[in-house]
């Protein structure tokens, strides 16, 4: 049997007797189906609520929208611009000083909070942290500081004790900055709780508030790597006008590695910890540091050689990057001594004040070391690009210099033996 065909003047009069109605009324009064009803409604135009879950229906000749677009009817809701999507990103971008959940929860009357947090994943809205709570603005970024700078000057005028408390948070000691930074790297499961009380015994006085912000703007909840946790250290550290040493209060950091092999290669299976490393590494880049370096391996897999049972380990990608396996100095240690020593002609005590300088201790004994290491690679660079040398020498012409041949040491013997290497080459 064909459903029953219905006009859009039957249903506009149905909206006369009653102002809103659910599609189920609607369907129920025409005697005819929900989807029947949405065609018509199409047709004509019709708006839903924005609260009860959208289930009330009105049209365009009842609806009486307010300048800002609202029309109440009994407890139901209307905006002529559509769902809460639509409006709250209306009301935001057109905002002077952006809105709290609060504030939008009282001009909406429903509760926005899971709405922004959706909003806020999907790109639609922006959001700042003031104190114990959010603001949420455009997400165009100079209309954005334009509403945050507003809403500051209005927690200024108005006194406002929740959210003044932003206001010192913002405006952190760079210092303090370095020191909760400091603290989670050598505490790295501490709460902001506990971060403050490790300060307070050092006499340095916070709030649990101001370190909680801390924690959120560098992203220390989400358990950031130790590492990055400490270039921010030095950033902070290099842009401050006066004298700063963290280390002082810090000591050597300890710094997390873990094995990124998740999984055994040969297998598939998960990877089980095998044992934990630690060892002092110097780098020019991030001074001094301890790193506690985790090694993996998979327990149904666990020898790369059966024969000799050697067990394998799958160590941290990050660490091998800055420093070679069972080395202490970095390889921007080396390479910095390398070219003091063959580019510049410095003296082994010169570079080892310059290194001081950088924070990495080390020994004329250790400088004499790391000059033949980067000559090893040199000669290895030398080898691996050998076509791309040679290539250039016959286009551009040129020639191999430092050669020595007066002296019979290690280095110089390693050096000429590279470079006569390429000349034969070539």
């Amino acid at each position: 049997m064909r459903p029953k065909q219905i006009k859009i003047e039957d249903i506009l009069e149905m909206f006369k007797e009653q102002k809103v109605m659910t599609l189920s009324a609607l369907s129920g009064k025409a005697k005819c189906s929900g989807k029947t009803i949405l065609r018509r409604l199409k047709e004509h135009g019709y708006y839903t609520s924005y609260n009860m879950n959208g289930k009330y229906y009105t049209i365009p000749e009842i609806a009486a929208f307010d300048e800002c677009g609202f029309w109440k009817y009994d407890d139901v809701y209307f905006n002529k611009f559509g769902g809460l999507r639509e409006i709250i990103k209306r009301m935001i971008e057109s905002s002077e000083m952006g809105y709290t959940v609060d504030e939008l929860n009282k001009k909406l009357n429903v509760n926005c909070g899971s709405h922004v947090m959706t909003f806020v994943r999907e790109g639609i809205i922006a959001r700042r942290k003031y104190g114990g709570f959010y603001v949420y603005f455009s997400t165009d970024k100079k209309k954005q500081n334009s509403q945050a700078g507003k809403k500051e000057q209005h927690i200024r005028a108005n006194e406002i004790p929740e959210l003044d408390e932003y206001l010192s948070i913002r405006n952190i000691n760079e210092k303090l900055i370095i020191n909760v930074l400091t603290e989670f790297i050598n505490n790295r499961k501490a709460t902001p709780e506990e971060v403050k009380d490790i300060l307070k015994n050092k006499n340095i006085l916070t709030k649990k508030e101001i370190v909680d912000e801390i924690f959120h703007r560098y992203d220390l909840f989400k358990k950031k790597d130790t590492i990055e946790v400490l270039q921010e250290v030095l950033n902070l550290e290099a842009n401050l006008k006066e004298n700063f040493n963290f280390r002082e209060n810090m000591g050597t950091p300890q710094i997390e590695f873990r094995s990124e092999n998740t999984s055994c290669d040969v297998c598939g299976r998960k990877n089980h910890v095998l044992k934990t490393e630690k060892r002092n590494v110097r780098t020019t880049e991030f001074g001094e540091f301890t790193a506690n370096e985790t090694i993996l391996y998979c327990p149904e897999d666990k020898y790369a050689d059966e024969e000799n049972k050697k067990i394998r380990g799958y160590e941290s990608d990050k660490l091998k990057k800055i420093v070679s396996d069972n080395k202490r100095h970095g390889f921007d240690v080396m390479c910095f001594v390398g070219q003091k020593k063959f580019l510049e002609n410095k003296r082994r005590d010169e570079i080892l004040n310059e290194l001081k300088s950088m924070h990495v201790d080390t020994s004329t004994g250790t400088i004499s070391n790391l000059c033949e290491e980067f000559l090893i690679y040199m000669k290895c660079a030398h080898e691996s690009n050998l076509d791309k040398i040679t290539d250039m020498i016959k286009k551009e012409g040129g020639y191999v210099i430092g050669m020595d041949a007066t002296q019979d040491t290690f280095m110089s013997g390693l050096f000429r033996e590279s470079c006569i290497f390429i000349l034969n080459s070539a």
